[in-house]
């Protein structure tokens, strides 16, 4: 019985690692034929002389060091612009992102649902560096059924850039923990992906933003200003996966850090680094009966404590950036040139 359990596991992950095994298959013939070649000649061949020297050491270290970087995932890859871009649809990437912002600060819960509105009044276009950008949007975590360590994590967000062009961004991945079920190391893919150009608007106007479970499909909604709803784009997710997104905060163990699974930040390929911006976010909210509701109570959170799973991040900290809000206002992040939001300061 342990047989087919294990190979049903190992199913769930076994194309994601097919690179490494590649890589270590390519470096086993590799050995293999030197140490033919080594059996074959005389110790002034050059393969002799090859294996006694240092080069195959620093091979074999940079070999190792190209696959903690490269090849294992980034905990905190996103979906950032190509270098160069000026808000084209087709130019979306995966890079790391400067991220703060804020989360649902209360106990765990589930909902079929998140929205958030969002608006980049008294954002200076200028201030937005050329290979820049200014984003704004929420990310939820959503649980797995039937594989212990895998997640998925949806996001909604809106990017503005220099030439003032907007555009919504949706996105899904799939992780999975450094557990036996995930073969003993963590990996993070990117389910799905779509853009949709809003064009230049009133940097004034709110931008509201919705990710709904309708049945075992995702849908991505948005309006702008006073205007209705708009479907953007869905996703069919993994039959694996329930049908819920999580919100609130679960605790960590073992002196892990928390979970927080429903948070609304901003970000930036890199920090803008001066004044002549500002982001302001109102009601972050979840579906519940008989509707909409926004978050009680949130807290701010930094880049480097965005956990939305055990090692999943939604970027890296964002210096210089201040939040500004009240209990019936939406809060405002703007720069600040002398301080630096801190981690875990109630906003609401």
């Amino acid at each position: 019985m342990t047989i087919p359990v294990t190979l049903g596991i190992a199913a769930a992950y076994f194309a994601l690692v097919a690179d490494d095994i590649l890589l270590m298959a390519t470096a086993v013939v590799a050995g293999a034929i030197v140490g033919t070649l080594l059996m074959k000649h005389g110790a002034n061949s050059w393969p002799s002389r090859l294996a006694s020297s240092r080069w195959p050491l620093i091979t074999a270290v940079t070999l190792a060091l190209l696959m903690i970087v490269v090849i294992y995932p980034d905990a905190v890859v996103g979906i950032v612009p190509q270098e160069g871009s000026s808000g084209s649809t087709a130019s979306f990437g995966m890079g790391v992102h400067a991220y703060a912002g804020g989360y649902m600060d209360s106990a765990l819960g589930r909902t079929k649902g998140v929205s958030l509105t969002v608006s980049f009044a008294g954002t200076n276009l200028s201030s937005i560096q050329p290979d820049n950008y200014l984003a704004a949007g929420l990310g939820v975590h959503s649980p797995g059924c039937c594989v212990d360590g895998i997640d998925y994590g949806y996001r909604h967000d809106a990017y503005l850039f220099r030439n003032g062009n907007e555009v919504l961004v949706a996105s899904a991945w799939e992780v999975c923990d450094y557990v036996s079920a995930c073969g003993g190391h963590s990996w993070k893919v990117l389910m799905f992906l779509n853009s949709s150009e809003i064009g230049v608007t009133n940097l004034s106007s709110e931008i509201h933003l919705t990710v709904e479970w309708i049945g075992h499909t995702v849908y991505w909604a948005y309006g702008v200003g006073a205007g209705p709803l708009r479907n953007m784009t869905s996703f069919a997710a993994p039959p694996q996966e329930n049908p819920d997104f999580d919100i609130g905060v679960a605790s960590g163990s073992g002196g892990e850090s928390g979970h927080y699974f429903f948070q609304f930040g901003i970000m930036s390929r890199f920090p803008i680094g001066k004044g002549g911006w500002s982001v302001t976010m109102g009601c972050p909210a979840y579906l519940a009966e008989p509707g909409w509701v926004c978050v009680e109570h949130a807290s701010t959170i930094q880049g480097g404590e965005s956990y939305w799973k055990l090692l999943w991040k939604w970027g890296e900290d964002y210096p210089h950036v201040e939040a500004v809000s009240s209990w019936d206002q939406p809060v405002v992040f703007a720069y600040s040139p002398s301080t630096t939001m801190k981690n875990f300061e109630t906003l609401w």
